[in-house]
């Protein structure tokens, strides 16, 4: 645990960094001619936007949609903050109707990305979603138990990478990644290291 939140404390500084000035020398005698321009973008100029689409299936599924807003501090170092929901079903889990189960999940996360080159990036991603999960009701009669559902609070840190592809002509592109949980917390609704896969629309980025 230690050694993640060291991750966090790292990135989070590198992501502090950008740089606001440049030096020109426009003459030939020296200092004559030395100036510092101030070529800082306004804030409004590093914002970009996007959605994702995720999906996970086996006898857990989930299907997720969540919009984001991004600021990028660098070329290579970038914040997201996204704000999911989830439609989530579990296959082998009945209701009290015979039908297979199903949650409504919320919550948010903040991705930090480093892009080494455009195209590629890696990302660390804490998460916090609000789930509802099953919870086995026995019947006080000779009839069959059935589960219902109860909400409780997860937490996650996703570690991943991602691709990037512009649409031509435009400041628009396609974002692919892969991701898995090292947190694992005990109420978490996956299977250990299990990973995640999403596909997302960015503009500005």
């Amino acid at each position: 645990m230690k050694t993640i939140l060291s991750a966090i404390l790292v990135l989070v500084l590198l992501t502090s960094v950008s740089f606001a000035q440049e030096i020109n020398f426009s003459s030939d005698d020296g200092l004559k001619g030395f100036s510092i321009n101030n070529t800082q973008k306004k804030f409004s100029d590093n914002l970009f936007y996007g959605g994702e689409f995720s999906a996970s299936f086996g006898s857990y599924s989930q299907v997720t949609i969540a919009p984001s807003i991004g600021y990028r501090f660098h070329n290579m170092f970038s914040t997201i903050l996204k704000v999911g929901y989830s439609r989530a079903w579990q296959s082998d889990f009945k209701d009290a109707s015979g039908s297979t189960l199903g949650y409504n999940q919320f919550g948010t996360s903040l991705t930090f990305r480093f892009s080494p080159v455009r195209q590629f990036y890696a990302l660390l991603e804490p998460a916090y979603y609000s789930y509802e999960t099953p919870v086995y009701v026995t019947p006080t009669t000779g009839l069959t138990g059935y589960y219902d559902k109860e909400r409780r609070e997860v937490p996650f840190i996703y570690l991943g990478a991602g691709l990037f592809q512009q649409i031509p002509n435009t400041r628009a592109g396609v974002t692919a990644e892969l991701k898995v949980d090292v947190l694992n917390d005990k109420n978490s609704p996956y299977k250990k290291y299990a990973p995640v896969y999403s596909v997302g629309i960015v503009y500005g980025f």
